[in-house]
């Protein structure tokens, strides 16, 4: 059994394992969607997105600020995220530990700052 808090209401509440596994599973996906929806619509300024085949070149522009940092910290997430994604593709497992609800609050972190970054840039 896994004791969870609500980070909302502060109740503390029991999962047995397969509870906890999918509950981590749902916040996993949440995660690489969102990652995926902030490259899409605001790190490329939706230029290319997911479900058009039209590219918006006019939007271009505004894609000459990113940095190596930018792109590298796009990729640390994108890839941890992927390793436990379950959701439209499924990655080969590659053996790693689940993600800890502290290691998935770093990640929301990593993509705050970052969006918060392009933002102020822009």
């Amino acid at each position: 059994m896994r004791e969870i808090k609500c980070p909302n209401c502060g109740k503390t509440f029991n999962l047995d394992e397969a509870g906890y596994a999918d509950l981590l599973s749902q916040v996993r996906d949440e995660a690489f969607d969102r990652w995926e929806a902030f490259v899409e619509q605001e790190l490329l300024n939706g230029v290319v997105t997911r479900h058009d085949r039209r590219m918006q070149t006019q939007k271009l522009t505004k894609l000459t600020d990113l940095t190596d940092g930018d792109i590298a910290t796009v990729n640390l997430g994108m890839s941890i995220e992927s390793r436990f994604m379950t959701g439209h593709t499924s990655p080969i497992s590659d053996g790693s530990a689940p993600m800890s609800p502290d290691d998935l609050n770093a990640e929301v972190k990593r993509l705050e700052d970052l969006r918060k970054a392009i933002h102020d840039r822009r």
